[in-house]
């Protein structure tokens, strides 16, 4: 259910801003709507530090901690502003001493081809006026070397050749291919600043993997700025005026009477009023114990439904759980996940913020371990192979009609949920002749089903057109008379797209039928090679060695799978609760939740 909020409007005097603020957090009902924010030093700041302790955040988190009893221990002593600053501090140098480092590289892969010289002996060459020109080019630009010098090939790759050139006068380099090397840098001066820059590197690896041990800390730090910087935004967002100071915000209808009381309280001025249409509240959703789980699904992949839209949760949570066991729909995986979620829900289950998803967990395995077990899979061995007892309902085991009756099985679901869409539409507008218009709409999903039936699952019956005429027949003309605003041209052209769309949208429910045919024969045939390899051989001393290859192809063959059907799950069983249903209920997911300013002690108060 879809929380009914109060507009609110708090005014209190500008210099007891902060204390308001303060006894608001620690009653957290209000979720603050900030104007325009005032400029501060002080949020400035908090901003400026939470991107350097993010930045260590990342650094210390990217690091192994290190496993150094002597540097683990000392840590705890450290504060996390030291660990930030530090941390900051060692991988500006980290980075220096890389970027040097590879400049060293450079300069090594140009002095390689020359050997190790010493560049102070060609300076006092040229102080004893002998010239020495190194050179790089080809055997032709050997030619250009004066007649009254001389040279020596170095070495040669490929076409390159390296010389050096020598006279006892002054030597013009304007015609030679002179070779721009390092200067004053020596091979073994280079490998010797590598070693260094590598131990540099190391050491302070070390001292990084060290100060990993401790980003718990600055974690902490983080959500304590986080918290500070959302005051400051609450503060610097209100409305000044003189004297006085003024919050906006919503707050939900059962606990504004609180939030009255605080007023009372504290000597502040409230008013609470309902939204207008141009009004934008967050959406609170307070959900039944039974269905809770269903948030950990909205909060993963991040929608909420708008204010005035609908509470989905159980229908979109009993929809997915059954997507979820017809796209993996193996007995096997579910009892193996039925088992995970159980040790999980024992070791973890009293972390308040792994609660729900452990329950969601619970529900989807057992959703899939009942799908196998009435389908009579178990890790994609032929039913022929398992006793009768474990080939699933009579309805499944015939070969060549089960595909067909999950097919039909598939429509109906399509059916039954956008059906229920319009319907549920249907009775929220019962006082106007547009709940006809959604029941049209629903007879018309009902006669795609009866059509499908007969063109996709079973042509070679007989068409029941009495039937599929009376629920088109009734359900157009519910929705032409009823269902569109003629005069709206969107609308217009809305109920001729819609028409088709609605037939595309029941057949889009094949997928679960395709994806969980398509699981199946990956399983399969991963099980077929892992047997092929056991019976490559029959030498009994190459026995333990295929068993344990055919035990490999098999296991990896079903991790594979689970992590494809982990995939289809996002891309399909979502989808049809996000896109075919939520179209058909009108919804567009433009929500945002509720949040309100508040201590954590007040969420678990208040409940929210």
């Amino acid at each position: 259910m879809i929380v009914r909020m109060k507009k609110v409007a708090l005014i209190c005097l500008l210099e007891h801003r902060e204390e308001a603020l303060h006894a608001l957090r620690k009653l957290g009902v209000l979720h603050v709507e900030s104007g325009s924010l005032a400029e501060s030093d002080d949020r400035a700041a908090i901003e400026r530090q939470m991107q350097e302790v993010a930045r260590a955040r990342t650094i210390l988190s990217a690091r192994e901690p290190s496993t150094d009893e002597t540097t683990s221990t000392a840590e705890p002593q450290n504060s996390p502003e030291q660990l930030v600053e530090e941390a900051n501090l060692l991988d500006k140098q980290l980075k220096d001493i890389a970027s040097y480092r590879q400049g060293l590289l450079h300069a090594r892969e140009l002095l390689e081809p020359w050997g190790d010289f010493s560049p102070e002996l060609l300076d006092q060459l040229r102080c004893d006026g002998i010239s020495v020109l190194l050179c790089e080019g080809t055997e032709t630009d050997i030619d250009k070397v004066p007649e009254d010098a001389g040279f020596k090939i170095i070495g040669k790759d490929g076409n390159k050749v390296c010389f050096a050139v020598f006279a006892d006068r002054h030597l013009d380099d304007a015609g030679l291919p002179v070779a721009r090397l390092p200067e004053g840098l020596s091979l073994h001066d280079v490998d010797t600043n590598i070693a260094g820059a590598d131990e540099k590197l190391r050491e302070i690896g070390a001292r990084l993997d060290a100060m990993s041990a401790a980003n718990a800390k600055v974690e902490n730090l983080l959500a304590s700025l986080g918290h500070r910087l959302e005051f400051a935004i609450c503060r610097d967002g209100m409305i000044a005026e003189g004297v006085l100071a003024c919050i906006r915000g919503y707050c939900p209808v059962p606990l504004a009477a609180s939030l009255s009381k605080a007023a009372e309280a504290h000597g502040w001025g409230l008013m609470l009023d309902d939204p207008s249409d141009r009004d934008t509240p967050p959406t609170f959703i307070k959900t039944p114990k039974l269905i809770e789980s269903s948030k950990a699904i909205f909060d993963f992949i991040g929608i909420t439904p708008g204010y005035r839209e609908w509470d989905i949760s159980a229908s979109f949570l009993f929809f997915f759980t059954l997507f979820f066991g017809m796209i993996f729909g193996d007995a096997g995986y579910g009892a193996i996940f039925l088992a995970l979620a159980v040790f999980a829900k024992l070791k973890f289950g009293k972390r308040r913020s792994l609660r729900l998803s452990l329950n969601l967990f619970l529900l989807l395995s057992t959703a899939t371990l009942f799908w196998g077990v009435v389908t009579g899979n178990y890790f994609a061995i032929p039913a022929e192979n398992l006793p009768s007892w474990m080939r699933g309902l009579e309805w499944f085991t015939d070969p060549v009609l089960k595909d067909k009756h999950i097919q039909l099985l598939c429509f109906g679901i399509a059916a039954v949920h956008l059906s229920f869409a319009r319907f549920w539409k249907a009775s929220l507008v019962l006082n106007s002749t547009r709940a006809l218009g959604e029941i049209g709409w629903g007879l018309v999903l009902w006669a795609n089903f009866f059509v499908a039936r007969k063109l996709i699952v079973y042509p070679e019956s007989e068409w029941p057109l009495t039937l599929i005429s009376a629920f088109y027949g009734v359900g157009i003309v519910f929705v032409v008379v009823f269902g569109v605003d003629w005069k709206k041209l969107d609308e217009a052209f809305g109920f001729l797209f819609g028409l088709s769309g609605s037939f595309v949208d029941l057949l889009s429910y094949i997928r679960l039928f395709a994806v969980g045919l398509s699981s199946y024969y990956i399983a399969k045939s991963f099980n077929d090679m892992g047997l092929m390899i056991l019976g490559v051989s029959s030498n009994a001393l190459l026995t333990p060695l295929l068993v344990l290859a055919m035990v490999v192809v098999i296991l990896f063959g079903h991790v594979l799978n689970v992590l494809l059907g982990m995939l289809g799950v996002l891309v399909h069983g979502i989808r049809l609760n996000t896109l075919e249903f939520s179209n058909h209920m009108g919804l567009q997911w433009l929500g945002h939740l509720y949040s309100p300013f508040r201590d954590e002690d007040a969420a678990a108060g208040n409940g929210a």
